[in-house]
């Protein structure tokens, strides 16, 4: 049946009007939505640049801290000042690099020792920025008289440093200042009862601008002035100083997803398209912002994980760096004649910095530890020497506060057992430093008892000392990470609250456990206990002397090491094997050696200046090749011990990847390998010629 033309217009009339509401609905509350997601976007990133602004503070008050927390400083700044060191340690380490444009040392009365300030000068702009920090000086004086000043040398790092930060204007120019107290690190020097100050800065500049933007993933970051009105489409960041005034105002163009979506989907396709369209395509664009924004996210937390992978492997060098020489010069004395009364201390010394080096392996494999995937070893060892290398590390701590250190090891508990002997001592070791850190007279007794099978009994590893004591509540939050007694317990003893966390995750690794039992102000019992098996009686370790590798006299090696203490620390080692040693100070001297001389072995840094060091192992491959020589053995000596490092040296050509700090034993160990499977010695002009 046909309809007639006016009913035809008025049944289209009607389709048309019930597509259009439908239409505008959906248009009105895409609009709407599209508001409200760029809105809550806007408003999130403005949290995450206002926390990206904190994090930059930290960082640069860090990097301050490194060069202020210095026994070196306070010698050199405080109790006499040293303007040669204070321009090498101070200038040019914070302007080359820190990458800090300002740098101010001050005296009590606010007098400049030290100035410095790229493209300008400082004493000029001196006056009117003493007056902008005033309030930022004072509160750094006013924590300083807080502290206890303790005499002699310290067993741990300062952990709370006094400095402050704040933003200020040199002329137009922003700055970011971090100031700092000048403190002792280890409490080698004593500072004066005013320190000096030191102030760094850093100009807000548009360099600053497009590396901050271009870490936080930010568009078209620009600083305008306090006061300036808000512009359409840009999100506003306020810039304080310390006592919270407006110094200057952060613009950027903040992500807009939400306006994005509909200009992708556009009036004109949702006024052609029927609803039952429209619902699929807006789904389709929904999840496909949705796929962008979760991208998005994993990106940051991959940039994140990566961030951090480098963070602890950059510190696990600069540690390990001044480590090596620790360990390496008291390896090397320990080999020399000496009276047992300093054989003993430098054992002492070789011990703590094996405990230190062994914590810091732990720091770097805080991921396994969380995964629990942390290895535990199984090698035999002597219980009552493994005890006592543990406990002698606290006689002398114990005996200055007048505590009794009394050790105990039951009958029944006595002889060798299979386990991770490093890990109970690291265990222990962290109780024992508790109790004494805590206990402030009386005793404190170690007792190792021994029940169940004969054969694999448990031991319990007891630790009672009569300190201060926690209640219940304490005890039911004592192991959790970065828990303290209380807040007072912190600012009085220092301390992460890490150490007992860690202590119970290695206990549970090595199958048993870790408790504790305490009544406020008459003490604590720990309690470790560990399942092992006995095994064979391990030969009791005799005291280290002075040897040779067999064969290795005359051995032609060649030591590439920047550092002049570990390039010390390797002559003094390789000393007492009478080697033929040439030592260089980069990557291209050890090639350049290389092609003029003939070596059996070559020791290489991996991080030289001029040439790195895998570039130098690669050139050497290089020219062995060409001329057709026999390979010579390659090892990297080197602070870098994550494992993508260590397949890098292996890629490289490198034979062996030796981790800093080095020990005698083990450098002599390679030695004594290379030396007897080394080939008749070569002339010089015999390589060349060949």
């Amino acid at each position: 049946m046909s309809l007639e033309p006016r009913t035809r217009r008025k049944l289209i009339a009607v389709l048309l009007a019930c597509l259009l509401v439908p239409v505008s609905a959906i248009a009105w509350t895409m609009h709407a939505a599209a508001a409200r997601t760029d809105e809550v976007a806007a408003a999130h990133e403005e949290r995450l640049a206002a926390n990206a602004w904190e994090i930059h503070k930290r960082v640069m008050a860090r990097t301050v801290m490194t060069e202020t927390v210095w026994d070196d400083a306070v010698r050199n700044l405080d109790l006499g000042f040293d303007p040669a060191w204070a321009e090498t340690n101070m200038i040019a380490f914070f302007t080359e690099t820190s990458g800090y444009e300002l740098v101010i040392v001050i005296d009590d009365d606010g007098k400049v020792l030290l100035s410095h300030l790229s493209g300008g000068d400082a004493r000029r702009v001196w006056p009117a920025l003493q007056g902008e920090l005033s309030s930022v000086v004072a509160s750094i004086r006013a924590r300083e008289a807080t502290i206890q000043r303790r005499p002699g040398p310290s067993k741990v790092l300062v952990s709370d440093p006094v400095d402050a930060s704040t933003l200020v204007r040199i002329g137009d120019q922003p700055f970011m200042i971090t100031a700092a107290l000048v403190q002792p690190d280890f409490g080698h020097a004593t500072p004066s009862a005013h320190a000096p100050v030191v102030i760094v800065g850093q100009a807000v500049d548009a360099d600053f601008l497009k590396s901050f933007a271009s870490a936080n993933l930010m568009r078209d970051v620009r600083l305008v002035r306090t006061g300036a009105k808000p512009t359409a489409g840009r999100s506003i960041l306020p810039l304080r100083d310390f006592e919270g005034r407006e110094v200057a105002r952060l613009s950027w163009s903040p992500e807009a997803p939400g306006a994005g979506l509909v200009r992708s989907l556009g009036f004109p396709l949702a006024a052609l398209i029927a609803a039952l369209v429209l619902i699929p395509i807006g789904l389709y664009f929904w999840e496909r912002w949705r796929s962008k924004q979760l991208q998005l996210a994993r990106d940051a937390a991959e940039a994140a994980s990566i961030a951090k992978s480098q963070f602890l492997a950059n510190m696990s060098h600069e540690i390990r760096t001044p480590l090596n020489g620790v360990l390496g010069v008291a390896g090397a004395l320990v080999k020399t004649e000496l009276t047992p009364a300093q054989h003993e201390m430098v054992e002492l010394v070789c011990n703590s910095a094996s405990s230190l080096q062994a914590l810091l392996s732990d720091i770097l494999d805080l991921a396994r530890v969380e995964s629990g995937a942390l290895e535990i070893r199984r090698e035999p060892f002597e219980l009552a020497s493994s005890l006592s290398a543990c406990t002698s590390l606290f006689d002398a701590a114990a005996t200055a506060k007048g505590l009794d250190l009394q050790v105990t090891v039951a009958p029944e508990a006595q002889g060798s057992y299979l386990g991770d002997a490093a890990r109970i001592r690291q265990v222990l070791s962290n109780l024992l430093s508790n109790a004494v850190k805590f206990t402030a007279e009386g005793a404190i007794a170690v007792h190792v008892g021994a029940t169940g099978d004969a054969d694999q009994p448990e031991l319990q590893f007891e630790v009672r000392d009569s300190g201060i004591g926690f209640d219940d509540e304490t005890a039911a939050r004592l192991f959790s990470r970065f828990e303290q007694g209380d807040g007072s317990i912190t600012r009085r003893y220092g301390g992460s609250g890490l150490g007992l966390a860690i202590s119970r995750t290695l206990a549970r690794a090595m199958g048993g456990d870790l408790a504790a039992t305490s009544e406020p102000g008459i003490g604590s019992t720990f309690a470790l206990r560990l399942p092992l098996t006995r095994c064979a009686p391990v030969a009791a370790s005799k005291p280290l002397t002075p040897s040779a590798a067999v064969g290795a006299q005359g051995l032609r090696v060649l030591l590439a090491e920047d550092h002049p203490t570990n390039r010390r620390v390797v002559e003094l080692i390789l000393e007492a094997v009478d080697v033929d040693l040439t030592s260089v100070c980069d990557g291209a001297q050890a090639v350049s050696a290389f092609e003029t001389q003939a070596f059996d072995l070559v020791l290489m840094d991996m991080q030289m200046p001029v040439m790195d060091g895998l570039s130098a192992i690669r050139l050497i491959r290089q020219a062995e090749a060409a001329l057709g020589a026999p390979r010579t053995p390659i090892y990297v000596l080197t602070a870098n011990a994550m494992p993508d490092h260590i397949a890098a040296s292996a890629a490289a050509g490198a034979d062996g990847h030796l981790t800093k700090p080095i020990t005698p034993d083990l450098l002599l160990d390679v030695v004594a390998r290379v030396a007897e499977a080394a080939p008749d010695k070569i002339e010089p002009a015999q390589r060349a010629a060949s």
